[in-house]
């Protein structure tokens, strides 16, 4: 059947990509390694004033790094990533219905939710893995301990 508009015609003779292959293509393809996950972890009225105020002392000392609150509790991340014999587990897990956000790469987080992560080496959630990372980076910090200049960079894959 001819169409009268020529547009039609040569629509009709010429193959349409089905959009539904480009999304399969995409769901297939490789994940960047720094796309992020963004997490949440419970904080008590102390730890919310206490992550505050240390994001406030280490955005005076690196301004141009430490832009907000989500970009520091990534760092204290990474430090408790980067040292893991500061993250304690015999603490209580208590949902306090109040969060705070960070948002690890892909590869920092396999260390929480990965394979070989905290959180299925020791059968808990991610959420409560998170919080026992972040916890005793605060436990950290707050006996004296500093965060040291490697946590500032993104765990990168080897090549």
């Amino acid at each position: 059947m001819k169409n009268l508009n020529p547009i039609f015609n040569e629509i009709t003779n010429k193959k349409i990509s089905n959009p539904r292959t480009n999304k399969q293509q995409r769901q297939n393809s490789k994940k960047r390694f720094d796309s992020r996950h963004d997490m949440k972890f419970p904080v008590s009225h102390r730890h919310h004033q206490l992550l505050r105020s240390y994001f406030k002392i280490h955005r005076q000392s690196n301004p141009t790094i430490i832009t907000s609150q989500t970009i520091f509790n990534t760092i204290l991340l990474r430090h408790s990533i980067l040292h893991p014999q500061i993250v304690s587990l015999d603490r209580e897990y208590k949902d306090t219905k109040r969060y705070f956000h960070c948002k690890p790469n892909q590869i920092e987080y396999t260390y929480i939710g990965g394979v070989q992560g905290i959180a299925i080496k020791e059968g808990i959630s991610e959420r409560q893995a998170l919080y026992h990372m972040m916890i005793s980076a605060i436990e950290h910090i707050e006996s004296g301990g500093t965060i040291d200049h490697e946590a500032f960079k993104q765990i990168r894959p080897s090549k």
